[in-house]
């Protein structure tokens, strides 16, 4: 059978899948996870829709506060696209859950880089519904708390990126007794 060509989690959990004769239950977890971010695609559209309809008129307003109105309305067409993109991805996945295995690797193949973007736009999004809170703040607020809104939220991204690094990128070994006791994601690529 061939091989998964893409290392990332997402793929691996496939591998794992196919590894231990649990495929089925694999394509289920994964149908879970875009199940959530189909969900918070819909969550972060209503959130962006209540702030444009809550402004119901911008031709009065300064052009900071247009911009920030012409980005959260970006990020609302982007909440909807990305709820289109896991609808779609959870779709397929049920899809191919009774397929053999090779026909599930040569389709997560073929489709990897739809399926990444499934992952990707909501990272894109959270950053259009912040860029426009930013504008608000230094507009509305002192300029000190535009400042510490900025430090925190600078601390937060950097220990969620490592959080997500050494979590889920990082392969896991643990040792108990100077013995390897578990491993995730064995090393496919090689294979």
């Amino acid at each position: 059978m061939s091989i998964i060509k893409h290392s990332n989690s997402f793929f691996e959990i496939i591998h794992n899948g196919i590894q231990t004769d649990q495929l089925t239950e694999s394509l289920d977890d994964l149908i879970g996870i875009q199940e959530k971010l189909f969900d918070f695609g819909l969550t972060m559209s209503g959130f962006q829709f209540v702030g444009l309809i809550l402004e119901n008129s911008v031709t009065h307003l300064e052009t900071q506060y247009k911009v920030a109105y012409f980005i959260l309305s970006i990020g609302f067409i982007l909440s909807l696209f990305g709820s289109l993109l896991s609808y779609i991805t959870f779709k397929y996945l049920r899809s191919i859950k009774l397929e053999n295995s090779e026909f599930v690797v040569q389709g997560m193949n073929k489709y990897y880089k739809f399926f990444m973007l499934s992952y990707i736009v909501p990272f894109g999004n959270c950053v259009l519904f912040m860029i426009p809170l930013n504008i608000l703040i230094y507009n509305i607020l002192e300029y000190y708390y535009g400042i510490i809104f900025n430090i925190l939220s600078i601390i937060l991204l950097i220990i969620g990126i490592s959080m997500h690094q050494i979590i889920i990128v990082n392969k896991q070994e643990y040792k108990s007794n100077s013995n390897t006791i578990k491993r995730r994601f064995t090393s496919y690529m090689t294979e």
